[in-house]
């Protein structure tokens, strides 16, 4: 996926979650970005189902998980720099080691 491309697609996964106010943390997996958010009601999950580049997703074990495949990493860093410093309290990765964790 482009940089462009994956920019593009963080920016309306953010617009469509509720916001960057809504995104409590952000992690991600081998393809999935999970995310907490302060209220799964301002999500559009109809809408997101439908975008390009958005496979599926899943509501579970508290997480809003958005399944995007191999890209995910690039991705995920796309949707953090969209979001002002300081706003999230943990970007983490479910595939780093857990010595590394916050």
């Amino acid at each position: 996926m482009a940089t462009a491309e994956t920019d593009s697609l963080a920016e309306e996964i953010l617009h469509l979650v509720g916001g960057d106010e809504n995104v409590v943390k952000s992690t991600h997996c081998a393809t999935r970005l999970r995310l907490t958010l302060a209220d799964d009601t301002r999500a559009d999950t109809e809408t997101l189902k439908e975008v390009s580049g958005v496979l599926a997703v899943v509501q579970a074990g508290g997480q809003y998980q958005i399944v995007v495949g191999n890209e995910v990493a690039e991705i995920h860093r796309a949707l953090t720099a969209h979001r002002p410093a300081g706003a999230c309290l943990l970007y983490t990765s479910d595939a780093a080691d857990d010595s590394l964790r916050v």
